[in-house]
């Protein structure tokens, strides 16, 4: 980790890379954040108010505005970065990399002057970088060989803007040159070239940024180089590692990026004077160049990657040490020792992992050329919660849909939609129809990183489709009336035939299909309607006219009127017709059926009274039945 930024890296997958270095946002309070130092301090860079080495940790004093979110270390100073934005300085100011207007050294943190709100640092040999919240990387300190950026070769005792940069995502500085990753995937370097360190085929020293143009095509997620490092590493989104410049196990330079072999799933990387160090998705870390400081614990020299240990977290490297993170916040170190810069309490020198004699618990750390840096804190993830907003879900499909992301506390969310492009997390975002998975995780001002989680969200804003059905004019086939066909043909550009819900109802919305009779002597209204998944519809509506009973009611009320019944009488049956006939155009046979046999009782009545002859009430009863037999009632009264 040749930068710092809020970090401490868990979750072991190849995403929580992604997930720290996409996208950027203002620090705010992070919890615990006390920082601690140990090793070489005659700069006064361990920032403890003195210029004596430290063998153990020490707690860097005063105590600072805000908590410490990330820390780097260069050749003689420290860099620190603040939950509020700020950046903070303390040790070797002979080139201006204090960022304070030429002060001199200073064993106590300053402030670094005229700073936009910041969101991560990294320290060179003797020059100063960070990377600003609207994606804007500003340099200071030391500028012979162009590593400030800036267009010139003098030094700034001030930050000063990398003005042909923008949106730019990760931040590295090696020993005399630096390297820059905009969102786009861009590997961008400048300063010193005499070992091929930029990448860019020659070594001509650069004091602007030039594309490394060989990676175009890698899709870069993260750079990396070290304080006192003159080589580069870049790491894609499948985990591969590139790396150009010294060769660590000296055998030469490499002037282009070369894809390191016997190592995969990579998510962290950093270098030192003669080793380079690795860590995997699954906590392995590697090391190859110089054996005495790579912490395989052999000799000699090696250019490909070797296991040095497991349950990492984060690892990084000063000139020739280095030191690991593991899962339980303990700290490791390894190398040279002449300064006490392992943290074990003496100075002997390690070329296996050695824990780091203190009960703290640490989440971040940072590697100085001869000194050493941890931010103490507990290993605590944040918590990233998805909510989807939109249209009731209808079996898990939502006709609209749009996903909000809220985290537990400040933290960057990034995420991907169906594997595609990660992207930083700002405002709910909406899905266009499909079944899609969102991964997504949240990294905090301290770094630690969430394992990703995942969503799937069927979407299906589309109606489906069903044609239109022809309208008919049918005789009766029988008393019932006449059968009623017809086809209904749908489809959907997501619900499957076989899935898709149709029904039919009449225009007294009772469930009418296919076959089914049409009453005779009226007018029928049927609706079709197609449903798919996620309850979007589409309807078609014909009409079936069926000849009939609307004779039969004319023929009843002239035989009513021929009675030429006195006192109301006739009126009320005429009355009770017409209800009759009413109900049977409303599709209510059955009420139809009790006003017919009421009817039929009135008939009788009169006939009892002598008021309708017996053969009049006899043709009465068979129109009455032949409209019973027609709508479908039962028979004649008793």
């Amino acid at each position: 980790m040749p930068h710092a930024r809020p970090a401490f890296r868990l979750g072991l997958v190849l995403s929580l890379v992604l997930g720290l270095l996409v996208g950027v946002t203002t620090p705010v309070q992070a919890e615990n954040g006390d920082l601690f130092s140990w090793g070489r301090n005659d700069d006064g860079q361990l920032g403890d108010g003195t210029y004596d080495d430290q063998w153990l940790p020490v707690s860097v004093t005063p105590d600072f505005p805000d908590k410490v979110v990330a820390v780097a270390g260069g050749v003689g100073h420290t860099l620190a970065l603040l939950a509020d934005g700020t950046v903070w300085a303390w040790g070797r100011d002979n080139y201006g990399q204090l960022g304070n207007g030429d002060a001199g050294n200073s064993p106590v943190p300053t402030q670094v002057s005229g700073l936009p709100p910041i969101t991560a640092i990294s320290a060179g040999g003797f020059h100063s970088v960070a990377l600003a919240e609207d994606g804007k990387v500003w340099t200071w300190g030391y500028n012979i060989w162009g590593q400030l950026g800036i267009d010139s070769f003098d030094d700034a005792q001030l930050p000063v803007e990398v003005l042909s940069l923008s949106e730019v995502v990760d931040i590295a500085a090696g020993f005399l040159h630096t390297l820059a990753l905009t969102r786009d995937g861009t590997v961008y370097a400048w300063g010193h070239n005499a070992f091929g360190q930029l990448g860019i085929g020659s070594n001509e020293n650069q004091s602007t940024p030039v594309e490394v143009e060989s990676l175009s095509d890698a899709e870069i997620v993260n750079v990396a180089s070290g304080p006192a490092a003159d080589v580069s590493l870049a790491i894609t989104a499948d985990g591969m590692l590139y790396e150009w410049g010294t060769n660590p196990a000296g055998t030469g330079t490499r002037f282009t990026p070369v894809m390191v072999a016997g190592i995969s799933d990579v998510v962290d990387a950093t270098a030192g004077y003669v080793q380079i160090q690795a860590l995997t998705a699954d906590g392995t870390v590697y090391g190859w160049g110089d054996n005495l400081y790579n912490g395989t614990g052999d000799t000699g020299f090696t250019d490909t990657p070797q296991w040095v240990m497991d349950d990492a977290v984060a690892v990084v490297a000063g000139a020739f040490h280095s030191l690991v993170i593991d899962e339980q916040g303990t700290l490791w170190s390894w190398g040279r020792n002449t300064n006490g810069q392992l943290g074990t309490g003496t100075n002997d020198h390690e070329s296996l992992p050695v824990v780091v004699q203190t009960s703290l618990r640490f989440r971040a750390v940072a590697a100085g050329y001869y000194h050493s840096l941890a931010i103490e804190g507990d290993i605590t993830l944040p918590t990233t919660t998805a909510t989807v907003n939109g249209e009731a879900p209808n079996d898990g499909w939502y006709q609209s849909a749009t996903v909000a992301l809220t985290t537990n506390e400040p933290a960057t969310t990034t995420y991907e939609v169906d594997a595609d492009a990660t992207q930083t997390y700002t405002d709910p975002f909406s899905l266009p129809d499909g079944e899609h998975t969102i991964t997504y995780r949240s990294t905090d001002l301290a770094g630690n990183v969430e394992k990703d989680q995942t969503l799937t969200v069927r979407v299906d804003g589309t109606a489906p489709s069903i044609q239109p059905i022809q309208s008919q004019t049918l005789d009766p086939v029988s008393l019932a009336g006449a059968p009623v066909t017809f086809t209904t043909v749908v489809a959907d550009n997501l619900t499957q035939a076989n899935e898709l819900v149709v029904t039919c109802v009449d225009q007294f919305s009772s469930p009418f299909v296919s076959g089914q009779y049409a009453p005779p002597g009226m007018v029928t209204t049927i609706a079709c309607t197609v449903t798919d998944l996620a309850g979007n519809t589409a309807s078609t509506v014909f009409t079936v006219e069926v000849s009939g009973s609307s004779d039969l009611f004319a023929e009843l009320r002239e035989m009513i009127n021929d009675l030429n019944l006195t006192g109301g009488t006739g009126q009320t049956l005429l009355t009770q017709v017409a209800i009759a006939e009413a109900m049977v155009n409303a599709g209510q046979s059955s009420l139809a059926c009790v006003q017919l046999t009421s009817l039929d009782l009135q008939i009788k009545a009169q006939e009892s009274k002598r008021r309708i002859d017996r053969r009049d009430a006899a043709a009465i009863y068979a129109q009455t039945q032949q409209i019973r037999n027609v709508i479908g009632c039962g028979g004649v009264p008793g």
